[in-house]
């Protein structure tokens, strides 16, 4: 298997031979990533080219894939080699349902890409109102556990570094 990024959200993959780990995960193959799951797969691998499987997931659009691995533990704010996390991946290409597990495992909400973009910024930036209104109500309620104190939108997005 060969992957390249080239500079977008969607790698290019070309199989050969049997379905790599990286593969049934970037493909959705919910039956292979349960059975690597239970052969103890290290859930945080990086691929050739620095990738942590839980972004294979996000960039193939797999939430259920995404809750096995973070349910297998691993890594919800592992970064790619820009910086960026599954959630501001996940953000960056307006997967509400995978915004909604990363924050479940609690993904961190002030994290910055390379170009110091966050989660919450590319959501907004790409005009995902039903995302950006899931990040500020996540930073609101983490606010408030934190502090006993409520957190208003504007706040909150301040808070997340938009």
């Amino acid at each position: 298997m060969t992957v390249e990024n080239r500079g977008t959200m969607q790698p290019e993959i070309r199989i050969s031979g049997t379905l790599s780990t990286v593969e049934a995960v970037y493909q959705g193959d919910i039956a292979k990533v349960q059975s690597l799951l239970a052969t103890g797969i290290d859930v945080n691998m990086r691929c050739c080219d620095g990738w942590p499987l839980l972004h294979y997931a996000v960039m193939g659009n797999h939430p259920e894939i995404v809750r096995l691995l973070l349910g297998a533990g691993a890594d919800v704010n592992g970064e790619s080699k820009d910086g960026a996390t599954a959630l501001i991946n996940a953000s960056q290409a307006g997967q509400f349902e995978t915004v909604k597990i990363l924050l479940e495992y609690n993904a961190s909400l002030n994290h910055l890409d390379k170009d110091g973009h966050s989660a919450l910024k590319l959501a907004a930036d790409n005009g995902d109102l039903r995302t950006v209104e899931l990040i500020q109500a996540a930073v609101a309620k983490r606010w408030m556990k934190l502090t006993g104190q409520y957190i208003s939108y504007n706040r909150a997005s301040a808070a997340a570094n938009y």
